[in-house]
């Protein structure tokens, strides 16, 4: 169980990673 939210956790953190990147983008 615990090894299956370090794997949510790490895809959340690539997937918002990957939007804040978007958003920067969309602002320049």
């Amino acid at each position: 169980m615990k090894q299956f939210s370090w794997i949510l956790l790490i895809i959340i953190f690539i997937l918002g990673d990957q939007w804040t990147k978007n958003l920067v983008v969309n602002n320049l």
